[in-house]
């Protein structure tokens, strides 16, 4: 074999194992600044991607209302989980519970008539029952004597049926179905210094 044809084979198989070598390593593409191209499809750092999300927005303003340590807005961010169906928001919040948990736990709440932990009692009973995937929300009618049928109803979380004058005349009683699990409820209104509505389930 000549020299020449030596010299050929070496400069092929030299070629052949660069080449080969930037198949199994091949260097990462960087920028002008010498960092990693970030290609079309990075996706987002975790939490930006939520920026514009109305609830997420939504659960962080109540979740600093919970931790704020004021009684007034903790009252508020109860009042509003009371009535929030958004599942979003919910296991956002839920994500927070043992936080929330330990900034309401000192907070005198106040309260004249009825102490306001049962608004914080009813809230923090909600959260858990979502933590814990224990069924339909309308369960939690049963425990909290705040739940108002008809704004339930004008929520879309309630249905009414019918609606009639309790035995002796005093206050409407009204017959409602849950519209996402059926379940059938005879809810009386109530009153004493305030209005209130008594729950109880009813054969569908």
């Amino acid at each position: 074999m000549s020299f020449t044809e030596i010299a050929v084979i070496a400069i092929a198989l030299t070629i052949g194992y660069k080449y080969t070598s930037a198949l199994i390593s091949p260097s990462a593409k960087k920028d002008a600044a010498g960092k990693p191209a970030r290609s079309d499809t990075t996706p987002a750092p975790l939490g930006l991607e939520h920026d514009a999300d109305p609830s997420h927005e939504a659960a962080m303003g109540l979740l600093d209302d919970f931790l704020s340590g004021d009684s007034h807005r903790i009252w508020a961010a109860s009042w509003g989980v009371r009535t929030l169906r958004d599942p979003v928001q919910l296991n956002l919040l839920v994500g927070q519970l043992d936080r929330i948990r330990a900034a309401t736990l000192k907070v005198n709440m106040g309260g004249v008539v009825v102490s306001n932990n049962v608004h914080l009692e009813c809230a923090l009973r909600k959260l858990e029952h979502v933590r814990h995937r224990a069924g339909c929300l309308c369960a939690l009618y049963e425990s909290d004597i705040f739940y108002n049928p008809t704004k339930e109803a004008e929520a879309g979380n309630l249905v009414i049926d019918e609606t009639g004058t309790q035995a002796g005349g005093w206050g409407d009683v009204h017959h409602c179905h849950c519209p996402t699990c059926g379940s059938a409820w005879r809810v009386e209104d109530r009153e004493y210094h305030y209005p209130w509505w008594e729950w109880r389930r009813a054969e569908a």
